[in-house]
């Protein structure tokens, strides 16, 4: 397995085309010093996507992640230093991207290869998976991907209808306030719905468009 992530990683920089002709970095002792990316709660989601398709951790553990501004691909794996370098601007940063990139390269720390015909790793058991570039961003390809979609997607639409109604029921206990009528029953159900809507904004780690 050892000798075969190796061979990945040999033959994909021998095929990779260089994004608009800009050249590979230097791999030398500077390149890599280059530190981590922060763990940050898309990078760990992430991760875990592609353990859960992978059914677990790539042999040689979880890999370290960095973001690598001068790599002219959007990403390699680096089998013998259990290293996953991602270009952001090509790769991106945010979780919709990351979590197929990632899972795709994580199956690399495993020893797969590609599921493109004419790619020098080419396998035929690997068509049509997150190994395959022509099914990128293909709904489904990563079930764990979509799986954390969903469920942020859920949060989301709980904290706003939780926040509209919030708003609402304070807008209710000013009315009743300024017409003096009895309003306590009305204002502490709307502190107790910002309440909640406060909790379940601190669960969101991801950025809210």
């Amino acid at each position: 397995m050892r000798r075969l992530g190796l061979l990945v990683l040999v033959v994909m920089l021998a095929a990779a085309p260089s994004a608009q002709g800009h050249a590979y970095p230097e791999l030398d002792d500077a390149y890599w010093a280059r530190p981590a990316a922060p763990l940050t709660p898309d990078l760990e989601a992430a991760l875990g996507a592609a353990e859960a398709h992978w059914g677990g951790p790539a042999p040689c553990g979880r890999p370290v992640i960095r973001f690598i501004d001068d790599w002219p691909g959007s990403a390699v794996a680096w089998p013998d230093r259990c290293l996953i370098d991602i270009n952001p601007v090509l790769g991106g940063r945010e979780f919709d991207r990351l979590c197929e990139l990632v899972t795709h390269e994580v199956g690399h720390l495993h020893g797969l290869g590609h599921g493109h015909p004419g790619d020098p790793l080419y396998d035929p058991a690997l068509e049509g998976t997150v190994m395959d570039y022509r099914a990128a961003d293909r709904p489904g390809i990563v079930p764990a991907c979509d799986a954390e979609r969903r469920r942020r997607e859920a949060v989301e639409d709980r904290l706003f209808d939780l926040e509209d109604t919030a708003a609402a029921r304070r807008a209710h206990c000013r009315v009743l306030h300024r017409r003096r009528r009895h309003a306590h029953r009305a204002c502490r159900r709307a502190a107790q719905t910002s309440a909640r809507a406060r909790a379940l904004r601190r669960r969101v780690t991801w950025p809210l468009w």
